[in-house]
């Protein structure tokens, strides 16, 4: 049985501050090791303050002094050390559309990312230690921070470093991998890349299921649903005008792949609003256009027939954004704009975005039917004004 922090004492008397878990002389010999500073930056990881990963290298950097200077191996800095800042750096990575300083510091993280990364091969290379050895979480970090930067010089930053992974001796990379250096081509975005990247995973992971040699590796690497629904991305950030059945092509395929017994290939949420979004971005013909709305509602409908899937805000906003691209103004446009916001409505998921995509879908007469009483004296969206009815599910 456990026992209770008085019998867990080895010094002291039972009641006494001092005596709890140890006397208090035995509490000021304890130090820190290695183990609490990669706590202590992996809590700056997580932390959405201006300048959290400038904590973690800070605290990096402090762990190099030190163990250079004493040779304590109880703060050795290894490469969980390394992988723990390069998180931090990835994750500290927050793009604002349009914000030239922003992507330049995203761009500077990543690249800070990079020199750890090629500072710990050096130390590896020279000492031999496998303490300082990168492994796949190194790598496959440092290509989420370049896949977070959202340009096409930080994607084929990543797609470098996957080629570095595939051809380095004990480094294997994995669907994370693969996913990040896909998203990165999502971000550029370039759909043909990210399609590529694709093939080869499925070409890799065929090959290695074939092999028969190392079933855990080739698991490592079986593509999943979020691999997928990154390439959709791709697809509907691009001017492909043949977006919108490219990724239905996808959606079918892995329900294919869902029902053939593959679990991991379920489409989410995600994957069903990227869809959606790529009818809502085609350009191209009449004939394109009309198709892609047809596929938009189509894949809505399908979205309520799956199960444990449901719509949220994004779904109404990307339905409405359909209506306003690819119908021209017209009292069915209107009609159907307003089938969609009274379904959100019902949904209970109307937040401003919904309502200011519903607004420029629909004539003025039609919003004001429905949501007069959500503008201000300006005629401007107000979210507070939004019945709490109509947005208690909206985020």
């Amino acid at each position: 049985p456990r026992r209770s922090a008085p019998e867990q004492s080895k010094g002291g008397e039972e009641g006494k501050d001092e005596a709890v878990n140890g006397s208090r002389e035995q509490w000021e010999t304890i130090s820190p090791n290695i183990a609490s500073f990669n706590s202590a930056i992996e809590a700056w990881s997580y932390s959405a303050k201006t300048g959290a990963s400038e904590k973690a290298i800070d605290i990096l950097d402090m762990l190099e002094r030190e163990y250079s200077a004493t040779g304590n191996e109880k703060i050795k800095p290894t490469i969980r050390t390394v992988n723990q800042v390069i998180n931090a750096l990835a994750k500290n990575i927050a793009i604002e559309q349009g914000n030239s300083n922003r992507r330049d510091d995203a761009w500077a993280a990543a690249e800070k990312s990079r020199e750890l990364l090629e500072k710990m091969k050096t130390r590896y290379d020279e000492t031999g230690d496998s303490d300082y050895k990168p492994d796949p979480v190194t790598y496959t970090t440092c290509v989420d921070a370049y896949a977070r930067v959202g340009h096409r010089k930080a994607a084929e930053a990543a797609e470098k470093l996957l080629e570095e992974m595939i051809n380095t001796e004990g480094i294997f990379p994995n669907y994370r991998t693969f996913t990040a250096a896909i998203t990165a081509w999502s971000k550029a975005p370039d759909p043909y890349r990210a399609e590529k990247l694709l093939t080869r995973m499925e070409s890799m992971y065929e090959n290695e299921l074939a092999s028969g040699r190392k079933t855990r590796r080739a698991n490592s690497l079986k593509p999943n649903s979020r691999t997928y629904t990154a390439v959709v991305t791709a697809l509907s950030r691009s001017r492909d005008a043949q977006k919108a059945q490219k990724s239905l092509k996808l959606l079918k395929k892995m329900l294919d792949m869902h029902r053939g017994g593959n679990e991991g290939m379920k489409p989410s949420q995600f994957t069903y609003n990227a869809v959606i979004e790529a009818c809502a971005r085609t350009k191209g013909t009449g004939d394109q256009q009309v198709k892609a709305l047809k596929i938009a509602f189509a894949v809505r409908k399908a979205m309520s027939a799956a199960e444990g899937v449901d719509p949220n805000c994004i779904t109404y906003i990307s339905l409405l954004k359909c209506v306003q691209n690819l119908m021209p103004r017209s009292e069915e446009r209107n009609s159907v704009a307003k089938a969609v916001f009274l379904d959100g409505r019902q949904a209970s998921l109307v937040n401003s975005r919904v309502l200011r995509e519903f607004q420029m879908a629909s004539d003025r007469h039609v919003f004001d039917e429905l949501a007069a009483e959500c503008l201000d004296k300006q005629g401007n969206v107000n979210a507070d004004q939004i019945p709490s009815e109509w947005s208690k599910k909206a985020q």
